[in-house]
């Protein structure tokens, strides 16, 4: 029994140290750097947060800036021309761009897919490539 008492306090004990040591170190945690909504029953479930890591989506997003996008999709084929979505490009390449348009040709749907800050030809990509969306 006095083992058991002795294993709670010491338990205890590293927590309270624990608790201490977080006080007296300065720095912004991530809960204050994410907006509220985010932090909202339900939103977590559906919120992909995203560090932008190039220029290419620029003046909408900075590099190093975290954007929380939506990978709830109800139907992949309904977002609307000029949403910022994140697709899979190829295996382990994830990008950040703008649905410029769609088509459907002989039954193959595909979105067209700009980047803001890039002069270079756009991406046609099947819905099933967008991982998320961010919504206004």
């Amino acid at each position: 029994m006095k083992l058991v008492g002795f294993i709670l306090s010491f338990v205890v004990f590293i927590v309270l140290v624990f608790i201490f040591i977080l006080k007296l170190v300065p720095g912004q945690t991530i809960v204050e750097s994410v907006p509220e909504t985010f932090l909202q029953t339900g939103d977590v479930i559906c919120s992909y947060p995203v560090r932008i890591s190039g220029d290419s989506m620029e003046p909408e997003f900075q590099r190093g800036e975290l954007v929380i996008f939506n990978k709830c999709i109800q139907n992949p084929k309904d977002l609307p021309t000029d949403t910022i979505v994140v697709f899979q490009e190829r295996e382990n390449v994830q990008r950040v761009g703008r649905i410029q348009s769609y088509r459907s040709l002989d039954n193959k749907f595909e979105y067209k897919i700009s980047q803001d800050n890039r002069s270079t030809n756009p991406i046609l990509i099947s819905p099933e490539k967008i991982i998320a969306f961010l919504e206004k």
